[in-house]
């Protein structure tokens, strides 16, 4: 009977110690617009991944995108479903605790050598978080260089893509920057107005334009280098929703 207990509460164990509480694979670790997290959150939630769910939720959430704030029913609705996610997670890590505790318990009848609960945890990863240093190239051309690499300011080439018809359009915008003020021109698709202006803080960019139409366009792209990806919404006469990706013209 000892023999048997200790092999289903080893084997209870094996299971819950191979489910990954967070997988971070190549196509998962990038930028996603706010569309794409709130999609993949209801989706990991109606699959039962719930630590992806929590984690793709939370990400939603910490956003404050413009839906959260003008749809009080859908802001209460994404907040259900991540705390439900939430507590699944910390409900498997407790089962998780319980069914080691069981093992070291098991192992000690069996044997009469236990093992401690140190013994068998599995302790967490370290993160080294590295220090900033200051850049090798000094001098005006190495000034030129770091403002040049931290600056939005100049050409971009960029991809629209609405999540309401369905359609993509390209173009290019030129962008300015004074402090964290945003200004510049927008070709567009439509013959619309393109004049833009907004903020840009830390690796977020925001800016809107007034297409002449009784509408206005919202952007929102976080920058990786020389490309930006983000979202855009409409408010106003012509309700639109989609996605954006900048690359710097060279």
């Amino acid at each position: 009977m000892m023999k048997l207990s200790f092999s289903r509460a080893f084997g209870r164990v094996c299971l819950l110690l191979l489910l990954p509480v967070l997988v971070c694979s190549r196509s998962e670790c990038q930028i996603f617009s706010d569309d794409q997290l709130v999609q993949m959150g209801n989706d990991k939630l109606r699959s039962s991944d719930f630590p992806m769910a929590s984690v793709y939720l939370f990400a939603y959430i910490q956003r404050n995108p413009q839906l959260m704030s003008t749809h009080p029913k859908f802001a209460k609705e994404v907040q259900v479903g991540y705390q439900y996610a939430l507590d699944q997670v910390i409900q498997t890590i407790k089962d998780r605790d319980q069914l080691k505790g069981q093992l070291a318990q098991a192992r000690a009848e069996a044997d009469g050598k236990g093992m401690s609960q140190a013994e068998i945890r599995q302790q967490p990863p370290r993160i080294e978080i590295p220090q900033s240093s200051p850049s090798p190239i000094s001098g005006p051309k190495g000034a030129a260089i770091a403002t040049l690499a931290n600056t939005i300011g100049g050409s971009w080439k960029y991809k629209m893509t609405s999540s309401v018809a369905h359609d993509s359009h390209e173009g290019s915008l030129e962008l300015s920057l004074a402090g964290t003020a945003v200004s510049g021109s927008m070709s567009t698709w439509d013959n619309t107005k393109g004049a833009v202006q907004g903020t840009f803080s830390g690796d977020t960019l925001g800016f809107e334009r007034d297409t002449g139409l009784g509408t206005i366009q919202h952007f929102k792209l976080i920058k990786q280098d020389d490309r930006m990806m983000g979202s855009f919404w409409n408010t106003g006469k012509y309700e639109d929703t989609g996605n954006i990706e900048m690359v710097r013209v060279q």
